[in-house]
């Protein structure tokens, strides 16, 4: 009995140390799923590099520390893959969260130079002139031009808040020109828009005194 105890026990042993060799030597692969099929997944990895694995019947998956398929692997996943040194087969496939989207680069603000002249400003119609440059001093051509006015409303007067919007025309030489109604005498803000194929690429704030 203690031979047979004996033996079960080196058994034992050699079972153990065998894992514990093989688990050593596997490459833990870390990285980002970019292209999954029934035969292999491809990732991103952690340095940048892309990488092809191959799957096999012996491939087996975990998510949280369950059991998972391939079916429950989707471009986009966080992924840790036992691969043997030497080899391309993915042993273990440990799923993690999805990786958080790139952040979409803004476009690069429009640089322009706006000056706006509005002849004389008086109560009444108006003439009001934008001139447009880029940051070169090149007339901009073509632009959607537009003149917002805005004055609070003041209580004490019983006087609501007043607005108006004046879409001006291109002249030539990045020359826009209009004309509109200004309501009545004081500080008005002045919003100058400039538009190039329905987005606005270009604003200026400034105000207007009115006597």
């Amino acid at each position: 009995m203690k031979r047979l105890s004996l033996s079960l026990l080196l058994v034992s042993l050699f079972v153990a140390s065998t894992f514990v060799f093989a688990h050593e030597g596997n490459e833990h692969v870390r990285g980002v799923v970019t292209q999954v099929s029934p035969q292999s997944i491809t990732l991103q990895t952690t340095d940048k590099k892309t990488r092809t694995l191959t799957l096999t019947a012996k491939t087996t998956f975990q998510r949280g520390g369950k059991v998972a398929h391939l079916a429950d692997l989707n471009v986009g996943d966080r992924v840790v893959v036992d691969v043997p040194e030497k080899s391309t087969e993915a042993v273990l496939i440990q799923i993690g969260t999805a990786a958080a989207p790139a952040a979409a680069k803004a476009a690069p603000a429009t640089k322009l130079d706006i000056a706006f002249l509005a002849r004389p400003a008086k109560t009444g119609e108006n003439t009001f002139e934008v001139l447009v440059k880029d940051a070169g001093g090149k007339p901009v051509t073509g632009a959607d031009v537009s003149v917002g006015l805005f004055m609070p409303a003041m209580p004490a007067m019983k006087m609501p808040e007043m607005r108006n919007n004046v879409t001006l025309k291109h002249e030539g030489g990045g020359k826009y020109t209009g004309t509109g109604q200004v309501m009545v005498a004081g500080t008005w803000t002045v919003t100058v828009s400039v538009k190039q194929n329905g987005a606005e690429v270009a604003q200026k704030k400034l105000t207007m005194t009115v006597r």
